[in-house]
């Protein structure tokens, strides 16, 4: 989706927790997302506190990496529904037990995405969350 046009990326690399705020400082003013990996030697308990209060204080969502970091403050986070990625796989198994070869199956992403919601962050950063995307979540914080 970047590589159309509708968006830049830009990765900055962070080795370890003291690469954190000098990332961060690049950021400012110039970053509209704020989307982390799930990386623990960098983004821990640690860090979290310092990567929340960053995007609250530039108004800067971050995409977090669970619902617990929602919880914690993130604005939103996406993850998988394991139940139906279950039910992928038992369909592949399926396809090979019938004689398919494995190595010509083609990577499936998931098919369901579920997402969790922090309407208190959105209020912080001046956002409004329709009652579509909010019905939508697995989880709303208030």
């Amino acid at each position: 989706a970047a590589s159309g046009g509708k968006f830049k990326v830009e990765a900055i690399r962070v080795d370890g927790p003291a690469d954190l705020p000098t990332a961060l400082a690049r950021l400012t003013n110039r970053a509209d997302v704020l989307w982390s990996l799930n990386e623990p030697v960098v983004y821990n308990p640690e860090t979290a506190r310092s990567l929340l209060l960053f995007s609250l204080r530039n108004r800067i969502p971050l995409v977090g990496q669970s619902p617990a970091w929602v919880r914690a403050g993130a604005l939103y986070a996406l993850e998988r529904d394991y139940d139906d990625v279950g039910a992928q796989c038992a369909y592949e198994a399926l396809r090979i037990l019938k004689g398919e070869a494995a190595a010509t199956l083609p990577p499936a992403p998931p098919r369901k995405v579920r997402y969790a919601l922090n309407q208190r962050t959105a209020a912080e950063l001046q956002l409004t969350l329709t009652d579509a995307i909010l019905h939508g979540a697995v989880e709303v914080v208030n």
